[in-house]
Parts: structure tokens; C-alpha cells; sequence
């Protein structure tokens, strides 16, 4: 979810915003729905994630090179995607 933050962050701008769009009901709850029909062994809380809690995570594990380097690469099927809409 730390990731997801931090990627919603280039979207609406800032930490505040992103925190305020998650913590409406139908945001959330579609979010919930969603990664339960993807990934159905990891269940995420009733509440959203706040900015302070992706404050703490990116400070303490997103800095970690150990940690940054085990992150999975982006599958190939998307950036093919997104180089196609580029029109390379």
C-alpha cells in the first residue's frame, strides 16, 4: 500500500490530498473489493492508509536499498503498453 501511496501522490499532488481521496467510503471500499479479487490471501484494513503512516513506511523501508532492490519490476505487457501510447 506504501507504493500505491506514493504513486497516487503524482496524481492528486500532494500527500494531503491523496490521504483525503482514500478516506472516501466508495474510494476505499472500491479499492478493498479490487485488490481482495486480485491478491484474495492479503486483506487490507477497514480504514485507510494515512499520510503519516507513508511517511513512516517510505522514511523506514522505501530508503532501504536491501529492501527497494527486492521490489518486483513492473510486468513487461505494461511498459510495452505505455511505450506504444508514446509511439515508440
Amino acid at each position: 500500500m506504501a507504493l500505491a501511496f506514493d504513486a497516487l501522490l503524482s496524481v492528486f499532488g500532494s500527500a494531503r490530498q491523496v490521504e483525503a481521496e482514500l478516506a472516501h467510503p466508495l474510494v476505499w471500499g472500491l479499492i478493498r473489493d479490487t485488490a481482495a479479487r486480485h491478491r484474495p490471501e492479503v486483506t487490507l484494513p477497514a480504514r485507510p492508509m494515512r499520510k503519516h503512516h507513508h511517511r513512516y513506511l517510505r522514511d523506514r523501508y522505501l530508503t532501504d536499498p536491501a529492501i527497494f532492490a527486492s521490489t518486483p519490476e513492473r510486468p513487461e505487457p505494461l511498459r510495452s503498453s505505455s511505450a506504444s501510447l508514446r509511439g515508440e
